[in-house]
């Protein structure tokens, strides 16, 4: 009887050995393969991230490039400028303004047209006419005849991103074009 404790006991030595002996290699590959993974798999995440942060950014450049050529387009309407410079009412460039806002799907916060500081056409219809003077868009278009940046609406106290030109009849400034683009409609 002892001897076959013997050899039981010899089995279970050799059997626990060699389960150990494959046991330990097999943990130690699934937790290198675990930690590559994991890692490859953080890094292909990263470079996806980064991948859509910057087509999303070509997306927002784009759509600005294109935001800054209409606003220029208007502004640089001989039409335009001649009816700000008239004793007109505005109510031929509210229609007008109205159609680009319309156009726009909800991109713009704003649409506007000051004649000198006062404003004369929105793309809302009318309702949000006030002075600007003071405003930095304004001022900046006054003197360099652009505006191009952040700004807060002083009607919907949102972030915007401003687009303004000058309007200029023959040469002498009569007024601002205003492209206010809402900024979480932008992304």
């Amino acid at each position: 009887m002892s001897r076959i404790l013997k050899i039981s006991g010899l089995f279970r030595t050799i059997f626990v050995t060699m389960g150990l002996c494959m046991l330990i290699p097999v943990l130690i590959v699934s937790f290198v393969s675990i930690k590559s993974f994991r890692k490859n798999l953080s890094l292909d995440a990263g470079s996806k991230l980064e991948q859509l942060s910057i087509e999303k950014m070509n997306e927002v450049d784009l759509m600005i490039k294109n935001q800054i050529a209409i606003t220029k387009a208007v502004s640089d309407s001989s039409y335009v400028q001649e009816d700000v410079d008239s004793e007109k009412d505005g109510k031929v460039l509210i229609d007008y303004l109205v159609s680009i806002f319309k156009n726009a799907d909800g991109l713009y916060e704003n649409f506007f047209i000051t004649r000198q500081s006062a404003g004369l056409a929105d793309g809302l219809g009318g309702v949000t006419l006030h002075d600007v003077a003071g405003e930095p868009w304004y001022e900046e278009c006054k003197k360099k005849g652009e505006f191009l940046g952040n700004n807060i609406s002083p009607v919907t106290g949102r972030p915007v991103y401003v687009i303004s030109y000058g309007v200029y009849n023959k040469g002498k400034f009569v007024g601002g074009l205003n492209n206010s683009i809402d900024l979480a409609k932008m992304t």
